[in-house]
């Protein structure tokens, strides 16, 4: 499975309640990224997400965006430093013993500023 956008990658986990659902659809939209031409990545995250419904989701979106636009060295985009875009309280991708503490660990720097806490190997499984 594949998906376009950030903005369709929101679309969706607003509608998919369960967090294997979820993950696949990260999973996809991070195999189409990776088959997109660099120079062409940011019409991928630059569009503004609409909100899923879920605080965390919504944190985990701005910092994937902006860790995109790093690992690319493009700007991030504006609405990752919207209010709605950040959790008061972190939160762990995989809240499970050992990962949360390599989580807490090694979260890039995108997804700690928005408190999520997510080990960078998920990122490459997911």
């Amino acid at each position: 499975m594949s998906l376009p956008s950030l903005v369709d990658l929101a679309n969706e986990v607003a509608v998919s309640p369960t967090p294997q659902r979820r993950c696949l659809l990260l999973s996809g939209f991070m195999e189409h990224y990776r088959h997109v031409p660099p120079d062409e990545r940011g019409i991928l995250t630059d569009d503004e997400p609409p909100l899923t419904g879920d605080p965390a989701w919504d944190a985990l979106i701005a910092g994937l965006a902006e860790h995109l636009a790093e690992l690319d060295a493009r700007t991030a985009p504006a609405w990752t430093d919207y209010p709605a875009r950040f959790l008061t309280e972190p939160w762990c991708f995989f809240d499970v013993g050992v990962w949360r503490t390599e989580a807490e660990e090694h979260s890039p720097p995108s997804f700690r500023r928005h408190g999520v806490l997510i080990r960078p190997v998920e990122l490459e499984q997911v």
